[in-house]
C-alpha cells in the first residue's frame, strides 16, 4: 500500500500571492507583481517597502478575511498532474492519497472546510485532508499515520520530517534554497515526486 501525504500552500495552492495581495492592500505597491521571496522571512528582509508592523498586521488581515484559503490561486501544472495520477492510477485501491496542511482560522468557514471546498473546485473531490494548527504537528501525524512518502515546500518541516525517519521530500521553490540539504530529496514538480513515490 502506498500512502502519500501532499503539503497544500507552496506546492498546489499558491499562498505567496495570496499573501502578497494583503500585503499590498495595507502598503499599495510595496510587493511587485510575480514577487517570489527568497526565504520565509524575506517579505521583510529583502528591502521590500514593508515595515515590521505592515507584515505583521497582513498576517492580522489574512486571519481576518473570509475564505481566505479558498480564495488563493493554484499552482496548475501541480494540479492537473495530481488529477492525473488520482483518476489514471491502474490499481487505485493500492495506494492513498493524503493532503497535510497547516493552516489558521479566518473569517467565515473553517480551514478544514476551506481546503477541502478549494480542492474539490480544483477537481479533486472527497479529499483525505488533515488541517494541522503547527506546522511541527505534521511530523507527529507523518509518523502515526506511517506515510510512504511525503512532500513539502517548507525546510524546516522537511528536516523534521528526515529526522524522525519519514520519507519527506522537498519541492523546489525560490524560498526553500537557501540550503543545498536534501538535494537527493528535492524534486522540481510534483510530477517528480509521483514518479519516485507514487508506485
Amino acid at each position: 500500500m502506498v500512502r502519500l501525504a501532499i503539503d497544500i500552500d507552496g506546492i498546489l495552492a499558491r499562498f505567496v500571492e495570496g499573501f502578497a495581495r494583503i500585503l499590498n492592500d495595507i502598503h499599495p505597491g510595496a510587493i511587485p507583481l510575480g514577487y517570489q521571496p527568497s526565504s520565509w522571512n524575506a517579505f521583510v528582509e529583502e528591502s521590500l517597502d514593508v515595515t515590521p508592523d505592515e507584515y505583521r498586521g497582513a498576517w492580522g488581515k489574512v486571519r481576518d478575511t473570509p475564505s481566505f484559503w479558498l480564495r488563493l490561486d493554484a499552482y496548475r501544472d501541480n494540479v492537473l498532474d495530481l488529477r492525473e495520477y488520482l483518476t489514471k492510477s491502474s490499481a487505485p485501491w493500492s495506494r492513498e492519497v493524503y493532503f497535510l496542511t497547516s493552516r489558521f482560522a479566518t473569517g467565515g468557514e473553517s480551514a478544514q472546510y476551506q481546503t477541502c471546498a478549494w480542492l474539490r473546485g480544483q477537481g479533486i473531490p472527497n479529499a483525505n485532508v488533515i488541517v494541522v494548527d503547527r506546522m511541527e504537528d505534521k511530523t507527529l501525524i507523518a509518523v502515526t499515520l506511517k506515510f510512504s512518502a511525503i512532500i513539502d515546500d517548507n525546510l524546516e518541516t522537511v528536516y523534521d520530517l528526515r529526522n524522525a525517519g519519514v520519507n519527506a521530500y522537498l519541492l523546489d521553490q525560490p524560498w526553500n534554497r537557501v540550503t543545498t540539504d536534501f538535494e537527493d530529496y528535492r524534486v522540481p514538480s510534483l510530477r517528480g515526486f509521483l514518479k519516485r513515490e507514487g508506485g
